[in-house]
């Protein structure tokens, strides 16, 4: 049985999928479509959503499972009526959920890649889901969401050395801790921290190759690195690069 369905998925065939994706298995053939509740129609089609939608950036099972879990909880409380909202929204916003609490955050605009629903909808969505699922027994609140969570891939696309990550994630954690940076997302501050280090080395990126990977405005990128401009030389981790290199990055 499957305990995301309402009848326990007992309405189900088993088919063949994905050999490595247990949930597409699960979900590739069915009975009929009278065999199945209306809810239980909203969650198959919501679950191969998911399913699709997570293929596309290679994300693992526990994902999505996750995402349907927390699709299940929203649309089936009786305080989660989602009358007048998009279900695309909120399915898209599972997704994006279900990577915060398992700590593998994308960005709202990576996962608006993935569907037709924009990020203010997204963003929206998550927002509803938040607050009525905090107000289940089981809540788990995710992590806050720092640059370090997101230095490591955007760095590997990038394809920069791991002591050029590491200098970007120190420069990312200072500019923080220095409260340079009060106000800017994460993913900015890690683009900026990215910008700023590249420039020391001969394998310099544009804020236009970064904006690409971090899916953050070129100009984005350029307002966040002022911030960090003026205390440079604090921010750079001791031995990454000599003092002139330092005082001779471009200011903009």
């Amino acid at each position: 049985t499957n305990h995301l369905f309402q009848d326990g998925g007992l309405s189900t065939i088993i088919g063949t999928g994905k050999k490595n994706d247990a949930a597409a298995n699960n979900l590739s053939r069915w009975q009929s479509r009278g065999s199945l509740s209306s809810t239980d129609r909203t969650l198959r089609n919501a679950f191969q959503e998911i399913s699709r939608m997570a293929d596309q950036i290679e994300l693992q099972q526990t994902i999505k499972d996750r995402a349907n879990e927390l699709y299940k909880q929203v649309i089936t409380c009786e305080n989660g009526s989602i009358r007048g909202r998009s279900n695309e929204g909120i399915i898209a916003a599972s997704l994006y959920f279900a990577c915060l609490l398992e700590n593998v955050p994308r960005t709202f605009k990576e996962i608006c890649s993935l569907t037709n629903v924009g990020t203010k909808e997204i963003g929206k969505s998550y927002k509803f889901m938040r607050k009525h699922l905090s107000l289940t027994s089981d809540w788990q609140a995710p992590k806050v969401v720092g640059t370090d969570d997101f230095m490591n891939r955007f760095c590997t696309n990038l394809r920069l050395s791991v002591d050029v990550q590491q200098a970007a994630s120190h420069v990312a954690t200072m500019a923080t801790e220095l409260n340079l940076v009060a106000g800017k997302r994460p993913t900015s501050v890690a683009a900026a921290g990215i910008y700023l280090v590249t420039q020391l080395t001969s394998n310099k990126k544009s804020a236009k190759e970064i904006a690409v990977v971090a899916g953050v405005a070129e100009g984005t990128i350029k307002n966040a690195y002022k911030d960090l401009y003026p205390r440079r030389h604090d921010l750079v981790p001791a031995g990454f690069s000599n003092h002139h290199d330092i005082d001779s990055l471009p200011a903009t």
